[in-house]
């Protein structure tokens, strides 16, 4: 949709024609309660172009207000009211990413650690985005692309400032640091499928610009079991995985869910389903095979507490491993990582709480960071195949100030 076309009319009135160009680009099908995407990416573009025309954050709060009035009125049909949702879910987003984009460079600017100064010191604001969304999207949609989640953006500024290195001695990293940024990336950050529920329950009038809570990602440490894919595996990636199991009790290959509820322990499952031949692309440009990780809930404090114990031993052996050049220290960064993704301590962010922790860790080790092409790595290449995508994402991350 042209830009120019937003000109010209209050408010209420740009945002009845977003909804409608929303309507407008998206098939019949995709209103179904279970194929929503391309609603959300659809609104992600009438949003970006609303954003822009209307500022951020001048005018923000009352396009929110005004997408509220208008579902509090009951007169929409169900596709104008999904189609509004998802509208207000990308401007909340965008709203948040701006002021938290803010928080984060001047939080990189304040810090006196050498290498934040280093790397940081002439980083346009808008460029911190590539630390977080895919270059792909990025490149199309940009830094928003990923507010379909709403919220994404601002967890992940405000998690990376938290774990940025303010001195020359950067914080400790234990398992509760670990908690604590993986709950400031999912903090107030809102599902896809947040407006997908039947158009009656999602009614609501709260003033501070949410849904509801049940639609939020998961704080704290997984409670119940859950599933989680990866289409990223490699060969190599499948061999080491299987090297992992073989030397670790918690992580196996193909076991009995009822087995593992008897162990009555933080336990993880994996099983790999053939998609295509290994290393062939298939046609979504993902490779070889799909893993299903099944992780347990720790819902019980000696099971949460023999994990953390687990965890506090994974950072033992990130900080007892040899890092005497360049390649020991990020070798020893993606092994803790993919032991980490591995254990699936979190219901929910669990990707994009590594994310973060991989930045801090070759921060505090004096390295460059790192602007992932693609952030799921860690749950299906090898060591040395993350080791050659963390250094192409650091020369991305050393392109981005001409951004």
């Amino acid at each position: 949709m042209d830009k120019e076309a937003y000109l010209g009319g209050p408010t209420e009135k740009l945002i009845k024609n977003a909804i409608k160009n929303i309507i407008s680009h998206v098939k019949d099908e995709c209103f179904s309660r279970f194929n929503q995407m391309h609603i959300s990416q659809q609104a992600g573009v009438e949003a970006r172009l609303l954003a822009e025309h209307l500022g951020i954050p001048e005018n923000m709060d009352a396009a929110l207000s005004d997408i509220e009035h208008m579902l509090s009125k009951g007169a929409l049909n169900e596709k104008q009211e999904l189609s509004a949702l998802a509208l207000h879910a990308q401007l909340r987003g965008i709203w948040l990413a701006q002021v938290s984009l803010d928080t984060l460079r001047d939080s990189a600017l304040e810090s006196s650690n050498p290498t934040v100064q280093k790397y940081f010191s002439k980083l346009n604001r808008d460029c911190y985005a590539a630390l977080f969304v895919d270059r792909g999207p990025l490149e199309k949609n940009g830094p928003f692309a990923f507010e379909n989640e709403s919220g994404y953006l601002n967890g992940m500024c405000k998690a990376l400032s938290r774990a940025l290195p303010k001195t020359e001695h950067p914080d400790s990293l234990t398992s509760d640091f670990i908690i604590g940024i993986h709950d400031l990336c999912c903090e107030n950050v809102y599902k896809t499928n947040c407006y997908q529920q039947d158009c009656e329950t999602i009614k609501f009038s709260l003033p501070d610009h949410t849904l509801d809570d049940v639609r939020k990602f998961q704080t704290g440490v997984r409670s119940e079991c859950g599933n989680e894919y990866s289409t990223t595996i490699t060969k190599k990636g499948l061999e080491e995985l299987n090297e992992l199991a073989k030397q670790d009790y918690h992580i196996k290959h193909d076991s009995c869910y009822s087995d593992m509820c008897e162990r009555n322990e933080p336990f993880i499952n994996y099983t790999f389903y053939k998609t295509t031949p290994l290393d062939e692309p298939n046609p979504d440009g993902l490779r070889g095979l799909k893993l299903e990780t099944t992780a347990l809930g720790y819902n019980s404090e000696s099971a949460k507490e023999n994990f953390l114990t687990r965890v506090d031993g994974y950072l033992n052996e990130y900080h007892n491993q040899s890092k005497c050049n360049e390649n020991e220290i990020i070798d020893a960064i993606s092994t803790l990582l993919r032991n980490i993704e591995m254990s699936h301590l979190f219901e929910d962010g669990n990707g994009r709480t590594e994310n973060v922790l991989l930045n801090k860790l070759l921060l505090d080790n004096g390295l460059s960071p790192c602007a992932l092409d693609d952030t799921n790595i860690f749950s299906g290449h090898s060591i040395e195949e993350m080791r050659d995508v963390i250094k192409s994402g650091q020369k991305r991350f050393q392109q981005l100030g001409s951004c």
